[in-house]
């Protein structure tokens, strides 16, 4: 999670910025409470320093418990019989979490998005392979010395008041905290901030997030980052939070995501 105010602020499809902003004049605390004593009209233009926020790493690292939850995602995939839903199925990891790993921030808590299932249905399918291939996973847990910890799928049902629009399947493994949900576009009308959910591509999916640097995806078969908006990256090297539709659309689509 951001802190606030670590990050600045930019319109979406302006050009970004060459270079780092401008870091902002420093002054202590200390000086402030001083100026304020005794020199009011200069306390009015003191300011503080604030460091954007930038990308660290170029790319994602995985730790040894993200690479065998991502192990697994794919040999369940695989496993599959090829019916329309799972022959082309592609899988990323996104979100907070791969914006967190590029910030040098480690996360327990990953988002699994899925392009034609939808995560109950991705789920089930997991559930029945961990009931033959359970121990081959935990053995390898072991090895590297983190929990299996799995305790069967759970479902989560939507909640439109928290900005939840769709159902989703959660598991916990390897100690780590997993969402499986599919790519959706989201259709808002005028008069309510509960959109019509439906498949979407993965460039929908992006656009519809609040930020750029929070619409990233990490391929699971490509091991690579791919920035459908082709700005989340930059922006986040810039230290640039950006919206990835014009803002007015995105805030009046959902004004939670002003918070």
């Amino acid at each position: 999670v951001y802190q606030r105010s670590n990050m600045a602020t930019a319109a979406p499809h302006s050009e970004p910025p060459n270079k780092k902003p401008k870091m902002m004049e420093t002054q202590s605390c200390e000086h402030r409470r001083h100026l304020l004593f005794h020199c009011p009209q200069r306390a009015d233009r003191c300011t503080v320093q604030v460091r954007p926020m930038t990308r660290k790493y170029e790319t994602v690292s995985l730790l040894p418990a993200e690479k065998l939850l991502r192990q697994l995602l794919l040999e369940c995939r695989n496993s599959m019989t090829r019916d329309s839903s799972s022959s082309k199925l592609e899988m990323w990891f996104t979100g907070g979490w791969v914006r967190d790993k590029l910030l040098g921030i480690q996360s327990s808590d990953i988002d699994a998005t899925l392009s034609s299932m939808t995560g109950m249905q991705f789920g089930t399918a997991l559930d029945d392979f961990l009931q033959e291939h359970g121990g081959k996973y935990r053995e390898e847990a072991e090895k590297i010395g983190v929990p299996y910890n799995f305790r069967g799928v759970h479902k989560t049902a939507r909640n439109p008041e928290k900005s939840k629009h769709l159902e989703t399947a959660i598991i916990h493994i390897f100690g780590l905290d997993v969402d499986l949900v599919n790519l959706r576009k989201e259709t808002y009308a005028q008069d309510s901030r509960n959109p019509q959910v439906e498949f979407g591509t993965a460039e929908e999916d992006a656009y519809r997030r609040d930020a750029t640097v929070n619409a990233l995806y990490y391929n699971l078969d490509k091991q690579q980052v791919d920035d459908f908006t082709k700005m989340g990256l930059q922006d986040m090297a810039a230290g640039i939070i950006r919206t990835p539709l014009e803002p007015y659309q995105t805030f009046v689509d959902d004004p939670l995501r002003v918070l």
